[in-house]
């Protein structure tokens, strides 16, 4: 494999870190500040961390705001029909937000974030209805209106982006789980250090745990199907 040094880039902690870094066969790498972000998997990434679980998301769906305000005189033309708009909303819009979801840290908040956030993009393509009473309190002109959107999402067969990000996840979990043992992902999965020093700050639930017990639902599966 070969580095591409104009992509490349060294994520450090030092307070006063030097503007540049010699790799091996003279490549020049950038230095970032602990402070600096650098984009990758469509993720914001420092050394210094964040205490803020959600910057991948909102960079996320801040990206496919703008990708819809760019688009905005195709998906908000009356001309054209809601569902052929709503299918390039998820060709072009959804595309951008749920890219490389099966890779990040979902949680339940961030969830709803993205279903809150897909509906108000159904509500500037999808009109309210035509008799809505609108001197109703507002949750229930709202209640109306995302029943709409969402029968007009339904027809034009696209999901909401916390589906299709929770179904990210489950397929990059299938596949990790139908590797072969010798791949070096399952190595690292299975991968126990003999001396700790501190205490595992892992969740309970851990990608090995989840891994292997879909492997042994699926060897039960075809075990029990062969005996019949």
């Amino acid at each position: 494999m070969t580095l591409n040094a104009e992509k490349s880039v060294v994520l450090t902690n030092q307070a006063q870190p030097p503007p540049t870094r010699v790799i091996r066969d003279d490549v020049v790498v950038k230095v970032l500040d602990r402070n600096q972000e650098q984009k990758w998997l469509g993720c914001m990434f420092t050394a210094a961390g964040s205490m803020r679980q959600d910057v991948g998301l909102l960079y996320h769906i801040h990206h496919g705001t703008k990708c819809f305000h760019s688009n905005r005189w195709i998906l908000q033309n009356r001309k054209t029909s809601v569902l052929a708009r709503l299918k390039y909303v998820d060709s072009v819009v959804s595309s951008m937000v749920c890219f490389a979801s099966g890779r990040r840290t979902i949680y339940k908040d961030h969830l709803m974030r993205l279903d809150v956030s897909f509906r108000k993009l159904c509500h500037a393509i999808v009109a309210p209805p035509s008799d809505t009473d609108w001197s109703l309190e507002r949750h229930d002109i709202l209640h109306n209106w995302n029943i709409r959107a969402q029968d007009f999402a339904s027809a034009a067969a696209i999901k909401p982006w916390a589906r299709i990000v929770c179904k990210q996840h489950w397929d990059l979990f299938c596949y990790v789980a139908h590797l072969p043992e010798h791949r070096w992902v399952r190595g690292m999965l299975a991968w126990n250090p003999a001396v700790r020093t501190r205490q595992v700050g892992r969740p309970r639930d851990t990608w090995d745990q989840k891994v292997t017990a879909f492997c042994r639902y699926k060897q039960l599966g075809r075990h029990t199907a062969s005996r019949h």
